[in-house]
Protein backbone atom coordinates (compact mmCIF):
# COMPACT_ATOMS: atom_id res chain seq x y z
CA UNK A 1 0.00 0.00 0.00
CA UNK A 2 1.39 3.50 -1.15
CA UNK A 3 1.00 5.97 1.35
CA UNK A 4 -0.09 9.52 0.54
CA UNK A 5 3.10 11.84 -0.11
CA UNK A 6 2.18 14.38 2.72
CA UNK A 7 2.27 11.60 5.28
CA UNK A 8 5.57 10.28 4.17
CA UNK A 9 6.78 13.57 4.88
CA UNK A 10 4.94 13.97 8.25
CA UNK A 11 6.93 10.28 9.09
CA UNK A 12 10.06 10.79 8.16
CA UNK A 13 10.24 14.63 9.72
CA UNK A 14 9.17 12.87 13.09
CA UNK A 15 11.77 10.53 12.80
CA UNK A 16 14.25 12.88 12.25
CA UNK A 17 12.85 14.77 15.17
CA UNK A 18 12.90 11.98 17.37
CA UNK A 19 16.69 11.01 16.36
CA UNK A 20 18.22 14.59 17.22
CA UNK A 21 16.70 14.04 20.88
CA UNK A 22 17.80 10.85 21.86
CA UNK A 23 21.37 11.72 20.19
CA UNK A 24 21.19 15.17 22.39
CA UNK A 25 20.05 13.17 25.66
CA UNK A 26 22.82 10.37 24.87
CA UNK A 27 25.47 13.10 24.12
CA UNK A 28 24.72 14.48 27.98
CA UNK A 29 26.67 13.60 30.53
CA UNK A 30 25.36 11.29 32.94
CA UNK A 31 25.11 13.64 36.13
CA UNK A 32 23.35 16.12 33.83
CA UNK A 33 20.69 12.96 32.84
CA UNK A 34 20.26 12.60 36.98
CA UNK A 35 19.49 16.26 37.52
CA UNK A 36 16.64 16.24 34.86
CA UNK A 37 15.38 12.95 36.09
CA UNK A 38 15.15 14.98 39.42
CA UNK A 39 14.11 18.01 38.40
CA UNK A 40 11.17 15.96 36.59
CA UNK A 41 10.59 14.18 39.34
CA UNK A 42 10.37 16.40 41.72
CA UNK A 43 7.88 18.97 39.32
CA UNK A 44 5.44 15.63 39.30
CA UNK A 45 5.61 15.38 43.02
CA UNK A 46 4.89 19.31 43.82
CA UNK A 47 1.76 19.47 41.39
CA UNK A 48 0.57 16.09 43.15
CA UNK A 49 1.26 17.89 46.99
CA UNK A 50 -0.69 21.18 45.18
CA UNK A 51 -3.09 19.15 43.70
CA UNK A 52 -4.28 17.00 47.19
CA UNK A 53 -3.44 19.44 49.45
CA UNK A 54 -6.32 21.49 47.58
CA UNK A 55 -8.59 19.08 47.64
CA UNK A 56 -8.18 18.48 51.87
CA UNK A 57 -8.43 22.32 52.52
CA UNK A 58 -11.56 22.48 50.33
CA UNK A 59 -13.23 19.22 52.12
CA UNK A 60 -12.45 20.61 55.82
CA UNK A 61 -13.32 24.10 54.68
CA UNK A 62 -16.20 25.42 57.71
CA UNK A 63 -18.44 28.27 57.29
CA UNK A 64 -17.35 31.03 59.62
CA UNK A 65 -19.90 31.45 62.81
CA UNK A 66 -20.07 34.97 63.81
CA UNK A 67 -19.55 35.74 67.18
CA UNK A 68 -22.09 37.95 69.47
CA UNK A 69 -22.17 39.09 72.94
CA UNK A 70 -25.58 38.84 74.93
CA UNK A 71 -27.14 41.21 77.64
CA UNK A 72 -29.70 40.95 80.32
CA UNK A 73 -32.51 42.51 78.83
CA UNK A 74 -33.84 43.94 82.82
CA UNK A 75 -30.30 45.96 83.07
CA UNK A 76 -31.90 48.21 80.76
CA UNK A 77 -35.40 48.87 82.30
CA UNK A 78 -36.33 52.18 82.97
CA UNK A 79 -38.70 52.02 86.20
CA UNK A 80 -35.86 52.72 88.17
CA UNK A 81 -35.92 56.36 88.45
CA UNK A 82 -39.97 56.52 89.81
CA UNK A 83 -40.13 53.18 91.42
CA UNK A 84 -40.49 49.44 90.56
CA UNK A 85 -43.53 47.58 90.50
CA UNK A 86 -44.18 44.06 89.00
CA UNK A 87 -47.32 42.38 88.48
CA UNK A 88 -49.19 39.79 90.87
CA UNK A 89 -50.70 36.67 90.48
CA UNK A 90 -53.88 38.78 90.96
CA UNK A 91 -54.96 40.66 87.56
CA UNK A 92 -54.63 44.46 87.40
CA UNK A 93 -52.99 44.07 91.03
CA UNK A 94 -48.75 45.17 90.98
CA UNK A 95 -46.60 45.10 94.14
CA UNK A 96 -44.25 48.16 94.64
CA UNK A 97 -40.53 47.07 96.05
CA UNK A 98 -37.78 48.96 97.40
CA UNK A 99 -34.96 49.52 95.66
CA UNK A 100 -32.77 49.78 99.12
CA UNK A 101 -32.33 48.48 102.53
CA UNK A 102 -32.81 49.82 105.95
CA UNK A 103 -35.38 50.71 108.84
CA UNK A 104 -38.55 51.79 107.14
CA UNK A 105 -39.31 55.68 108.78
CA UNK A 106 -42.73 57.24 106.83
CA UNK A 107 -45.20 54.68 104.79
CA UNK A 108 -48.36 56.44 103.63
CA UNK A 109 -51.95 54.90 104.53
CA UNK A 110 -53.90 51.78 102.87
CA UNK A 111 -56.82 53.28 100.44
CA UNK A 112 -54.62 56.40 99.15
CA UNK A 113 -54.96 56.98 95.45
CA UNK A 114 -51.79 58.11 94.45
CA UNK A 115 -50.11 60.35 91.51
CA UNK A 116 -47.23 58.59 89.39
CA UNK A 117 -43.91 58.52 91.16
CA UNK A 118 -45.29 59.44 94.68
CA UNK A 119 -43.48 58.34 97.54
CA UNK A 120 -45.63 55.40 99.63
CA UNK A 121 -42.61 54.81 101.90
CA UNK A 122 -39.34 56.32 103.45
CA UNK A 123 -36.38 54.55 104.68
CA UNK A 124 -33.96 55.65 107.63
CA UNK A 125 -31.88 58.10 105.29
CA UNK A 126 -30.08 60.75 107.95
CA UNK A 127 -26.64 59.46 106.47
CA UNK A 128 -27.86 59.67 102.65
CA UNK A 129 -28.97 63.12 103.04
CA UNK A 130 -26.12 64.07 104.84
CA UNK A 131 -23.71 62.90 102.03
CA UNK A 132 -25.76 64.72 99.67
CA UNK A 133 -25.39 67.80 101.38
CA UNK A 134 -21.87 67.49 101.18
CA UNK A 135 -21.80 66.52 98.13
CA UNK A 136 -23.19 70.09 97.21
CA UNK A 137 -20.93 71.85 99.27
CA UNK A 138 -18.31 70.19 97.53
CA UNK A 139 -19.61 70.93 94.01
CA UNK A 140 -20.56 74.38 94.81
CA UNK A 141 -16.94 75.28 96.22
CA UNK A 142 -15.44 73.49 92.94
CA UNK A 143 -17.67 75.54 91.11
CA UNK A 144 -16.53 78.71 92.86
CA UNK A 145 -12.94 77.74 92.47
CA UNK A 146 -13.21 77.35 88.49
CA UNK A 147 -15.11 80.79 88.56
CA UNK A 148 -12.34 82.33 90.65
CA UNK A 149 -9.45 81.04 89.03
CA UNK A 150 -10.77 81.98 85.50
CA UNK A 151 -10.99 85.25 86.25
CA UNK A 152 -7.40 85.88 87.20
CA UNK A 153 -4.85 85.58 90.06
CA UNK A 154 -6.14 87.16 93.59
CA UNK A 155 -5.21 87.06 97.07
CA UNK A 156 -7.33 84.59 99.34
CA UNK A 157 -8.07 84.72 103.32
CA UNK A 158 -6.56 81.95 104.99
CA UNK A 159 -9.82 81.47 106.64
CA UNK A 160 -11.57 80.82 103.54
CA UNK A 161 -8.83 77.58 102.20
CA UNK A 162 -9.13 75.98 105.47
CA UNK A 163 -12.84 75.94 105.97
CA UNK A 164 -12.54 74.29 102.38
CA UNK A 165 -9.74 71.61 103.75
CA UNK A 166 -12.45 71.29 106.40
CA UNK A 167 -15.03 70.79 104.57
CA UNK A 168 -13.38 68.64 101.84
CA UNK A 169 -12.16 66.28 104.88
CA UNK A 170 -15.61 65.91 106.03
CA UNK A 171 -16.68 65.29 103.13
CA UNK A 172 -13.86 62.52 102.29
CA UNK A 173 -14.65 61.17 105.73
CA UNK A 174 -18.73 60.43 104.62
CA UNK A 175 -17.82 59.01 101.49
CA UNK A 176 -15.40 56.48 103.70
CA UNK A 177 -18.15 55.67 106.17
CA UNK A 178 -20.69 55.41 103.27
CA UNK A 179 -17.80 53.33 101.15
CA UNK A 180 -18.34 50.57 104.26
CA UNK A 181 -21.54 50.15 104.33
CA UNK A 182 -21.77 49.28 100.60
CA UNK A 183 -19.62 46.83 100.72
CA UNK A 184 -21.20 45.50 103.71
CA UNK A 185 -24.45 45.97 101.98
CA UNK A 186 -23.55 44.24 98.68
CA UNK A 187 -21.88 40.97 101.13
CA UNK A 188 -25.59 41.08 102.61
CA UNK A 189 -27.24 41.07 98.90
CA UNK A 190 -25.07 38.43 97.90
CA UNK A 191 -25.78 35.90 100.93
CA UNK A 192 -29.43 36.27 100.26
CA UNK A 193 -28.77 35.60 97.02
CA UNK A 194 -27.09 32.41 96.72
CA UNK A 195 -27.69 30.77 100.64
CA UNK A 196 -31.77 32.38 100.45
CA UNK A 197 -32.51 31.99 96.98
CA UNK A 198 -29.95 29.97 94.69
CA UNK A 199 -29.02 27.23 97.57
CA UNK A 200 -32.69 25.99 97.36
CA UNK A 201 -32.34 24.03 94.20
CA UNK A 202 -29.31 22.29 95.40
CA UNK A 203 -28.11 19.90 97.48
CA UNK A 204 -25.20 20.23 99.72
CA UNK A 205 -24.67 23.73 98.61
CA UNK A 206 -20.59 24.49 98.88
CA UNK A 207 -19.82 21.55 99.01
CA UNK A 208 -17.80 19.09 96.71
CA UNK A 209 -20.87 17.07 96.54
CA UNK A 210 -22.94 19.92 95.56
CA UNK A 211 -25.65 18.82 93.21
CA UNK A 212 -28.69 20.96 91.31
CA UNK A 213 -31.36 19.31 92.22
CA UNK A 214 -33.47 20.63 89.03
CA UNK A 215 -33.74 18.58 86.11
CA UNK A 216 -32.52 20.44 82.53
CA UNK A 217 -32.16 19.61 79.04
CA UNK A 218 -28.87 20.82 79.39
CA UNK A 219 -26.45 18.09 81.39
CA UNK A 220 -23.18 20.54 80.61
CA UNK A 221 -25.11 23.75 82.04
CA UNK A 222 -25.76 21.33 85.30
CA UNK A 223 -21.90 20.35 85.43
CA UNK A 224 -21.04 24.12 85.16
CA UNK A 225 -23.50 25.05 87.51
CA UNK A 226 -22.49 22.45 90.55
CA UNK A 227 -19.28 22.99 90.13
CA UNK A 228 -18.86 27.29 90.03
CA UNK A 229 -21.71 26.74 93.05
CA UNK A 230 -18.47 25.13 94.97
CA UNK A 231 -16.34 27.74 93.93
CA UNK A 232 -18.03 30.59 94.91
CA UNK A 233 -18.20 29.34 98.59
CA UNK A 234 -14.91 30.80 99.27
CA UNK A 235 -15.71 33.78 97.86
CA UNK A 236 -18.52 33.83 100.65
CA UNK A 237 -16.79 33.00 103.75
CA UNK A 238 -13.73 35.72 102.51
CA UNK A 239 -17.02 38.43 102.62
CA UNK A 240 -18.59 37.08 105.97
CA UNK A 241 -14.83 37.60 107.72
CA UNK A 242 -14.38 40.97 105.66
CA UNK A 243 -17.82 41.57 107.31
CA UNK A 244 -16.92 41.56 110.74
CA UNK A 245 -13.52 43.93 110.19
CA UNK A 246 -13.94 46.09 108.00
CA UNK A 247 -13.95 49.69 109.03
CA UNK A 248 -13.78 53.13 107.46
CA UNK A 249 -9.68 53.11 107.89
CA UNK A 250 -9.35 49.92 105.99
CA UNK A 251 -8.49 49.99 102.46
CA UNK A 252 -11.27 50.56 100.77
CA UNK A 253 -10.20 51.20 97.55
CA UNK A 254 -8.93 47.53 97.66
CA UNK A 255 -11.99 45.89 98.78
CA UNK A 256 -14.24 47.82 96.90
CA UNK A 257 -11.81 46.25 93.71
CA UNK A 258 -12.15 42.46 95.32
CA UNK A 259 -16.25 43.27 95.86
CA UNK A 260 -17.21 44.58 92.72
CA UNK A 261 -14.91 41.28 91.26
CA UNK A 262 -16.61 38.73 93.59
CA UNK A 263 -20.25 40.50 93.40
CA UNK A 264 -19.71 40.33 89.36
CA UNK A 265 -19.27 36.64 89.79
CA UNK A 266 -21.97 35.22 91.60
CA UNK A 267 -24.48 37.60 89.43
CA UNK A 268 -22.95 35.85 86.48
CA UNK A 269 -23.33 32.28 88.61
CA UNK A 270 -27.10 33.81 88.93
CA UNK A 271 -27.51 33.79 85.30
CA UNK A 272 -26.90 30.28 84.78
CA UNK A 273 -28.76 29.32 86.92
CA UNK A 274 -31.30 31.53 85.33
CA UNK A 275 -30.46 30.30 81.82
CA UNK A 276 -30.65 26.53 83.40
CA UNK A 277 -34.59 27.28 85.26
CA UNK A 278 -35.31 28.28 81.33
CA UNK A 279 -34.54 25.35 80.28
CA UNK A 280 -36.30 23.03 83.28
CA UNK A 281 -37.82 19.82 83.06
CA UNK A 282 -40.98 19.71 85.70
CA UNK A 283 -40.87 16.37 87.24
CA UNK A 284 -42.86 15.03 89.98
CA UNK A 285 -40.49 16.03 92.94
CA UNK A 286 -40.31 20.03 91.27
CA UNK A 287 -43.37 21.32 89.77
CA UNK A 288 -44.06 23.26 86.79
CA UNK A 289 -45.33 26.50 89.20
CA UNK A 290 -42.15 25.44 91.62
CA UNK A 291 -39.58 26.23 88.82
CA UNK A 292 -42.00 29.61 87.82
CA UNK A 293 -41.22 30.72 91.65
CA UNK A 294 -37.38 29.73 91.45
CA UNK A 295 -37.58 31.72 88.16
CA UNK A 296 -38.98 34.61 89.86
CA UNK A 297 -36.38 34.62 92.88
CA UNK A 298 -33.34 34.49 90.70
CA UNK A 299 -34.19 36.81 88.82
CA UNK A 300 -35.06 39.25 91.26
CA UNK A 301 -32.04 38.13 93.26
CA UNK A 302 -30.22 38.93 90.15
CA UNK A 303 -31.44 42.49 89.96
CA UNK A 304 -29.84 43.21 93.74
CA UNK A 305 -26.89 42.14 92.50
CA UNK A 306 -26.96 44.59 89.83
CA UNK A 307 -27.70 47.26 92.00
CA UNK A 308 -24.97 46.48 94.71
CA UNK A 309 -22.96 46.62 91.58
CA UNK A 310 -23.92 50.01 90.70
CA UNK A 311 -23.88 51.05 94.51
CA UNK A 312 -20.12 50.01 94.61
CA UNK A 313 -19.23 51.56 91.36
CA UNK A 314 -20.27 54.85 92.52
CA UNK A 315 -18.61 54.28 96.14
CA UNK A 316 -15.20 54.26 94.11
CA UNK A 317 -16.33 57.39 92.20
CA UNK A 318 -17.04 58.73 95.07
CA UNK A 319 -13.79 58.25 97.19
CA UNK A 320 -12.36 59.56 94.40
CA UNK A 321 -14.33 62.16 93.77
CA UNK A 322 -13.80 63.05 97.70
CA UNK A 323 -9.79 62.37 98.22
CA UNK A 324 -9.31 64.81 94.84
CA UNK A 325 -11.33 67.21 96.35
CA UNK A 326 -9.39 67.17 99.78
CA UNK A 327 -5.94 66.98 97.78
CA UNK A 328 -6.97 70.26 95.73
CA UNK A 329 -8.02 71.85 98.86
CA UNK A 330 -5.15 71.70 100.77
CA UNK A 331 -3.01 72.82 97.90
CA UNK A 332 -4.48 75.65 98.09
CA UNK A 333 -4.30 76.56 101.54
CA UNK A 334 -0.16 75.32 101.28
CA UNK A 335 -0.29 77.59 98.44
CA UNK A 336 -2.09 80.43 100.01
CA UNK A 337 -3.28 82.46 97.09
CA UNK A 338 -4.72 80.18 93.75
CA UNK A 339 -2.99 81.80 90.56
CA UNK A 340 -5.20 82.26 87.26
CA UNK A 341 -2.29 80.20 85.43
CA UNK A 342 -3.30 77.66 82.91
CA UNK A 343 -2.89 74.71 84.65
CA UNK A 344 -4.63 75.71 87.73
CA UNK A 345 -7.79 76.37 85.34
CA UNK A 346 -7.60 72.66 84.29
CA UNK A 347 -7.49 71.95 87.34
CA UNK A 348 -10.28 73.32 88.66
CA UNK A 349 -12.20 72.34 85.65
CA UNK A 350 -11.48 68.63 87.04
CA UNK A 351 -12.27 69.22 90.45
CA UNK A 352 -15.75 70.23 89.06
CA UNK A 353 -16.48 67.17 87.12
CA UNK A 354 -15.40 65.17 90.12
CA UNK A 355 -17.89 67.04 92.54
CA UNK A 356 -20.39 66.72 89.12
CA UNK A 357 -20.28 62.78 89.94
CA UNK A 358 -20.34 62.80 93.35
CA UNK A 359 -23.30 65.13 93.71
CA UNK A 360 -24.77 62.86 90.88
CA UNK A 361 -24.18 59.13 93.35
CA UNK A 362 -24.94 60.68 96.47
CA UNK A 363 -28.36 62.23 94.68
CA UNK A 364 -28.69 58.48 93.28
CA UNK A 365 -28.31 56.91 96.52
CA UNK A 366 -30.82 59.55 98.78
CA UNK A 367 -33.08 58.44 95.64
CA UNK A 368 -33.21 54.57 96.64
CA UNK A 369 -34.33 55.37 100.11
CA UNK A 370 -37.71 56.71 98.91
CA UNK A 371 -40.09 54.09 97.89
CA UNK A 372 -42.15 55.69 94.53
CA UNK A 373 -45.12 54.18 93.27
CA UNK A 374 -44.47 54.34 88.87
CA UNK A 375 -47.98 55.23 87.81
CA UNK A 376 -50.85 56.66 89.52
CA UNK A 377 -52.89 54.70 91.15
CA UNK A 378 -54.50 53.35 94.03
CA UNK A 379 -52.91 51.60 97.53
CA UNK A 380 -54.90 48.91 98.51
CA UNK A 381 -52.61 47.37 101.15
CA UNK A 382 -48.95 47.71 102.74
CA UNK A 383 -46.75 45.06 103.69
CA UNK A 384 -44.61 47.13 105.85
CA UNK A 385 -44.58 48.91 108.81
CA UNK A 386 -42.84 52.22 110.35
CA UNK A 387 -40.25 50.42 112.13
CA UNK A 388 -39.40 47.82 109.81
CA UNK A 389 -35.88 46.42 108.54
CA UNK A 390 -36.75 45.95 104.93
CA UNK A 391 -33.69 44.34 102.30
CA UNK A 392 -33.41 45.57 98.68
CA UNK A 393 -36.16 44.29 96.12
CA UNK A 394 -38.75 43.39 99.86
CA UNK A 395 -42.28 44.26 98.95
CA UNK A 396 -43.69 47.52 100.33
CA UNK A 397 -47.02 48.12 98.53
CA UNK A 398 -49.54 46.56 96.67
CA UNK A 399 -51.47 49.10 94.40
CA UNK A 400 -53.85 49.08 91.30
CA UNK A 401 -53.32 51.33 88.68
CA UNK A 402 -55.67 53.63 87.02
CA UNK A 403 -57.92 52.49 84.03
CA UNK A 404 -56.11 53.03 81.35
CA UNK A 405 -52.72 53.54 82.86
CA UNK A 406 -49.65 51.89 81.06
CA UNK A 407 -48.16 49.51 83.26
CA UNK A 408 -46.40 47.23 80.96
CA UNK A 409 -42.63 47.05 81.38
CA UNK A 410 -40.52 48.69 79.30
CA UNK A 411 -36.55 48.59 78.99
CA UNK A 412 -34.51 51.28 77.07
CA UNK A 413 -32.82 48.78 74.59
CA UNK A 414 -29.97 49.40 72.72
CA UNK A 415 -30.59 50.47 69.25
CA UNK A 416 -28.45 47.67 67.75
CA UNK A 417 -30.37 45.09 69.70
CA UNK A 418 -33.64 45.27 67.68
CA UNK A 419 -33.74 44.33 64.30
CA UNK A 420 -36.82 46.12 61.92
CA UNK A 421 -38.21 44.45 58.87
CA UNK A 422 -41.47 45.34 56.93
CA UNK A 423 -43.19 42.66 59.11
CA UNK A 424 -42.25 44.93 62.22
CA UNK A 425 -39.40 44.83 65.34
CA UNK A 426 -37.76 41.97 66.57
CA UNK A 427 -34.60 41.01 68.67
CA UNK A 428 -33.24 37.48 68.58
CA UNK A 429 -32.23 35.08 71.26
CA UNK A 430 -30.10 32.00 71.24
CA UNK A 431 -31.22 28.63 71.27
CA UNK A 432 -29.87 25.15 72.65
CA UNK A 433 -27.83 24.85 69.50
CA UNK A 434 -26.70 28.82 68.87
CA UNK A 435 -28.80 29.02 66.82
CA UNK A 436 -30.43 32.72 66.48
CA UNK A 437 -34.22 33.05 67.31
CA UNK A 438 -36.63 35.90 66.66
CA UNK A 439 -38.54 37.70 69.43
CA UNK A 440 -41.33 40.18 68.36
CA UNK A 441 -41.14 43.65 70.53
CA UNK A 442 -43.20 46.90 70.38
CA UNK A 443 -40.68 49.96 69.75
CA UNK A 444 -41.58 53.19 71.13
CA UNK A 445 -39.08 56.24 71.65
CA UNK A 446 -36.01 56.36 70.12
CA UNK A 447 -33.04 58.42 71.35
CA UNK A 448 -29.64 58.79 70.83
CA UNK A 449 -28.27 55.25 72.03
CA UNK A 450 -31.17 53.52 72.75
CA UNK A 451 -35.21 52.48 71.95
CA UNK A 452 -38.09 51.93 74.08
CA UNK A 453 -39.29 48.44 73.78
CA UNK A 454 -42.06 46.40 75.47
CA UNK A 455 -43.25 43.10 74.91
CA UNK A 456 -40.29 41.24 77.31
CA UNK A 457 -40.23 40.36 80.29
CA UNK A 458 -36.92 41.36 81.34
CA UNK A 459 -35.49 37.70 82.03
CA UNK A 460 -34.49 37.28 78.58
CA UNK A 461 -31.14 37.30 77.28
CA UNK A 462 -30.89 38.78 73.84
CA UNK A 463 -27.78 39.66 71.22
CA UNK A 464 -26.55 42.74 71.58
CA UNK A 465 -25.44 43.84 68.40
CA UNK A 466 -27.99 42.23 65.59
CA UNK A 467 -26.76 44.07 62.40
CA UNK A 468 -25.62 41.54 59.75
CA UNK A 469 -27.96 38.68 61.19
CA UNK A 470 -30.91 36.95 60.39
CA UNK A 471 -33.14 34.37 62.59
CA UNK A 472 -32.09 30.75 61.92
CA UNK A 473 -28.59 31.36 61.86
CA UNK A 474 -26.07 30.11 63.72
CA UNK A 475 -23.38 31.86 66.30
CA UNK A 476 -20.77 31.54 68.22
CA UNK A 477 -21.56 33.06 71.88
CA UNK A 478 -18.49 35.29 73.38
Amino acid sequence: MTLPPFLTKAILYVRTQASLRIAWFRALSRRRKMILVIAAVATLALIIFLILNSGHKEASAEPHLRTIEQIMVGDYGTSGAVGIAVPTAHSGTFVVRAEAGGRVTRVVSSGNRVAQGAVVAELENSAQRAALVQAQGVYEAAEANLSKVSGGSRSEQRAILEAQVTSATAALDASRSGAVNTILSAYATADSAIYGTIDKMFENPGKTSAKFTILTSDSQLTNSLENTRVAIEENLLREATMSGTLTSSSNLYEELQVAQIEIRTIRNFTDMVIAALNKAISSSSVSETTIATYLAEATAARTSLTTSLTSLSAAVQGLASSQSALDVARKNLEQGIVGGQTEDVAAARASLKQAQGGLAAAQASYGKTLVRVPFSGTITSLSVAVGDIISVGSDVALVVPDEGVPTEASFALPLSAVKFTPAGAYVFMVDESNTLQSVAVRTGLVTTNAIMTTGLSGTELIVKDVRGLKAGERVALQ
